[in-house]
């Protein structure tokens, strides 16, 4: 199921950021999440805004979330999970690294 974030991206302690040139990172879901099962489910293509947690196939980087900055081809190694609403794209571009922020459902 993928959800809509309203009020996406505060900047509250959340999660750190870690910024590349295609998507944001959250290391801390990695270690939180790592004995959790993510079963590989149908992806879709990536594009900005999107929401997607590294699935079981995807080694080390299971349980990992990522927000996409800019579109990409499909990852079956990521299950789109939601998406920042489109009025609140623009917030993407104030995360910086090693920053915080906080998706609200």
């Amino acid at each position: 199921m993928r959800h809509q974030l309203s009020k996406s991206l505060c900047w509250m302690n959340y999660t750190f950021a870690v910024v590349i040139s295609a998507s944001i990172w959250s290391v801390q879901w990695r270690s939180k999440y790592a004995n959790e099962d993510f079963a590989v489910r149908k992806s879709i293509p990536q594009r900005k805004g999107a929401v997607f947690i590294g699935n079981d196939s995807f080694g080390k980087y299971k349980g990992e979330l990522q927000v996409i900055l800019r579109e990409m081809p499909l990852d079956e190694r990521k299950n789109a999970v939601a998406d920042v609403v489109k009025e609140e794209l623009f917030l993407l571009d104030y995360i910086k690294p090693w920053g915080t922020f906080r998706l609200i459902k």
